[in-house]
């Protein structure tokens, strides 16, 4: 338990991309939870469920699976990937096409993962 507060409460590379302070007031301060529901979060599957909908070219599709990843992340305080997905759903249910988006999305999920095997590693 003597890790967490150095690795969750705002770590400098962590900025812009998770906001700890806030995912930490989520769960009521407790940090182990906050690494388990981390550890257990599936974003590149559920990247790939709003993928699926771009292809599909399911307006309705993209913003449902965008709105549900979207929530997700807040909860975690995953702000670099909310962002990416704000920006796919609000397209989408303005019935704008999302690809130019899509890259944004791919990036945010990669650093998000990236950032997230680092926080659970060292806890």
């Amino acid at each position: 338990m003597s890790a967490y507060p150095e690795i969750i409460g705002g770590r400098a590379g962590l900025t812009g991309f998770i906001d700890t302070d806030e995912a930490l007031k989520r769960v009521m301060g407790n940090k182990k939870l906050l690494i388990r529901l981390l550890a257990n979060f599936e974003g590149k599957e559920m990247a790939d469920k709003v993928l699926e909908a771009v292809r599909s070219e399911d307006s309705a599709g993209i913003a449902y699976e965008a709105h549900k990843m979207r929530g997700v992340a807040a909860n975690l305080g995953l702000v670099g990937l909310e962002s990416a997905l704000r920006s796919i759903e609000d397209c989408a249910r303005a019935g704008q096409d999302v690809m130019e988006y899509v890259p944004a999305l791919d990036a945010a999920v990669d650093e998000t993962m990236r950032l997230i095997g680092e926080i659970v590693g060292e806890a």
